[in-house]
């Protein structure tokens, strides 16, 4: 049984849904591809789903819309199916700022952070041998995306440029889901793996231009990659 609660929230069966809880719900269904690419969205279904009034889905799907991740065809609304030309309008801004984000890490992070980012870098390369060698992609996926973020956050910090993490947050929003199917494939844990391992050494090693050009490596592999995925399974050149 619904029943409306003060402040914006809503109670199911005991627990009080927020519109930023339920923002964080439906943005999970459409990284994973639980609601496909191209699926229309509709506001009673997802409510009816959620077990919420409308008010709070739609609060969600605005906030989602302004991500990226939704788009408007008249009054419909659609999870939005990325084209080759906008992967490469992401990952031009990515390599523009995460290379030179890496650099800074190096020249500014402390000798705790350079050692727990090595710690992280080494974990890495090590889940992907464990992937390689027991073909246990979907098992330690989530590990591994857990693992990346805490990578990629403690670059920020190090860097001590938070502002870059909220356009990064934004743009990597919109790849997640095609990040997530990339490395569902046999053997690319594996190589990112390896390939943050050299990003952690160089910052470890207060190596700024070889903490550069390791990012910059990583994030062209990772383009190549999606651009082949993307061109053997026909998506769009452009909108």
């Amino acid at each position: 049984m619904l029943n409306a609660c003060k402040g914006g929230e809503h109670l199911i069966a005991g627990k009080r849904i927020s519109p930023a809880e339920a923002y964080h719900y439906i943005k999970r269904l459409i990284i994973t591809q639980e609601i496909p690419p191209g699926s229309e969205i509709r506001e009673e279904n997802l409510a009816r789903l959620i077990g919420v009034s409308r008010t709070p889905v739609r609060e969600a799907l605005r906030l989602l819309e302004g991500e990226g991740l939704i788009t408007r065809k008249g009054r419909r609304r659609y999870v939005y199916t990325l084209t080759i030309d906008e992967i490469n309008q992401i990952f031009d801004i990515k390599e523009a700022l995460e290379p030179y984000l890496a650099m800074r890490a190096a020249q500014q992070g402390g000798c705790n952070e350079r050692v727990q980012l090595y710690i992280l870098g080494t974990r890495m390369k090590q889940v992907g041998q464990m992937v390689d060698q027991n073909n246990l992609n979907q098992l330690l996926l989530p590990s591994w995306l857990e693992l990346d973020q805490q990578f990629h956050d403690l670059i920020y910090i190090m860097a001590k440029n938070m502002k870059a993490k909220n356009i990064l947050g934004t743009l990597n929003s919109q790849w997640q889901r095609v990040k997530e199917g990339l490395l569902a494939l046999q053997g690319r844990i594996s190589r990112s793996g390896v390939e943050h391992f050299a990003i952690a050494t160089a910052i470890f090693k207060k190596d700024k231009q070889a903490s550069y050009e390791a990012m910059l490596d990583h994030l062209r592999n990772v383009r190549e990659a999606v651009i082949a995925v993307f061109k053997t399974a026909g998506f769009a050149e452009t909108g």
